[in-house]
């Protein structure tokens, strides 16, 4: 969306499941009770959960006519580990935040030793970073609303023997952004960034701005929680306790979907004005949807009727806007 409107890329949600918790074995627990609650514990993580869901959106895609398209994953730092980088995606890349003193390496390719897999040399991604030899490069990406320039290193064919085994890597290294509080502050810095992917052949612009735009997910889940109270759900049945929040992250997709296909992707003179005091935005924000949404419903009544409400909509508005 950067390049075609020249506003900050749009995070549409198409999943939306929770990953059950299992119950803590007690403290008097036989021994094989508490193997058998870690060995349970292993096969019920997010991981394992990223991954099925991962398979399930490449047959989504493939149903839908993209099967020559491959899927690029962008992942926190919570998911870089052997369960994602050992995984058989098919068609599908992963780029993963990565720890700074994660151990990594090259081939030994030593000809004394053919079967040698791993150069006995280790390094990390911090050492990468405080290498002078290896130079930093610069370039452009759309990020906090303007092209800010990010400089970036990247070493090729690397090894992460403990997670990814033989899969060569990519490590990219993202130096700390200054940034200032006001005009006449001091620059401050943020912390640096480790980013590990299998996407050899992709290009380094098109990767490091993959991960800038990872944090419009982030900007989903405040909306969310904040706006539409997807973490509080005040139903009876059980199995709407799952269902109750799939359903709102569902409707808040269609939400962003139809705003896009209405009025574009640009706030325009449709939505409510903001006040003088608030800085003019480029892109509408949930809260700017919600109210025109609400604005729309109150003076098209007729439109609501195929809902068979019970209760006024303009009613229903007011108290939803409260």
């Amino acid at each position: 969306m950067h390049r075609i409107a020249g506003v900050t890329a749009r995070s549409i949600p198409v999943l939306f499941e929770p990953v059950e918790s299992l119950v803590k074995s007690k403290k008097k627990a036989s021994k094989k009770e508490k193997a058998a609650y870690n060995k349970a514990k292993r096969k019920n993580t997010m991981c394992d959960q990223s991954v099925k869901h991962m398979l399930t959106l490449r047959k989504a895609f493939d149903a839908a006519g993209a099967f020559a398209r491959t899927i690029l994953f962008t992942l926190d730092g919570g998911f870089c580990n052997r369960k994602v980088f050992k995984a058989t995606l098919d068609r599908c890349l992963v780029l993963a935040r990565c720890r700074k003193d994660a151990k990594l390496c090259f081939s030994a390719n030593d000809p004394v030793h053919p079967r040698k897999k791993y150069a006995d040399e280790k390094f990390t991604p911090e050492s990468i970073r405080k290498n002078d030899s290896i130079p930093y490069r610069s370039g452009k990406f759309f990020i906090g609303g303007k092209y800010r320039k990010i400089r970036y290193k990247e070493v090729h064919n690397v090894l992460w023997q403990r997670a990814a085994g033989e899969k060569l890597l990519r490590l990219i290294v993202l130096a700390p952004i200054p940034y200032h509080l006001s005009l006449n502050s001091k620059a401050n810095y943020r912390e640096p960034a480790y980013l590990l992917t299998d996407a050899n052949d992709l290009s380094i612009g098109k990767l490091i701005q993959a991960y800038v735009d990872r944090w419009e997910i982030e900007v989903n889940h405040r909306d969310e929680k904040q706006h539409l109270g997807v973490g509080d759900p005040q139903v009876w049945n059980d199995s709407s306790v799952d269902r109750f929040p799939a359903f709102i992250v569902a409707s808040y997709a269609f939400l962003l979907l139809a705003s896009l296909e209405a009025y574009g992707a640009k706030r325009t003179d449709e939505y409510l004005r903001p006040p003088k005091w608030q800085r003019r935005r480029t892109r509408p924000s949930c809260l700017d949807l919600l109210a025109l949404l609400r604005k729309e419903a109150i003076e098209n009544p007729e439109l609501l009727k195929s809902a068979d409400l019970t209760f006024e909509p303009v009613e229903a508005c007011l108290k939803a806007a409260a």
